[in-house]
């Protein structure tokens, strides 16, 4: 989801964000909301959070199929 959000210009990157490597990342957990190797961004609760709120807020929406 944070890839999609990001191709879709729903999330900005801070100036000082660092883009690691694959190579880099390699059997690390890596959250890309906090740029961090601490936890996966699917484990992220502070993500999730702001995902939520922006769907109760009405500024993401998402299609039913």
């Amino acid at each position: 989801l944070f890839d999609f959000l990001l191709d879709k210009g729903q999330i900005k990157l801070p100036a000082n964000y660092v883009k690691l490597s694959p190579k880099e990342l390699k059997n690390k957990k890596f959250g890309k909301y906090h740029n961090a190797i601490s936890h996966d961004s699917n484990d992220c609760k502070v993500f999730w959070q702001h995902i939520q709120r922006a769907i109760q807020q009405g500024k993401l929406k998402f299609d039913t199929p």
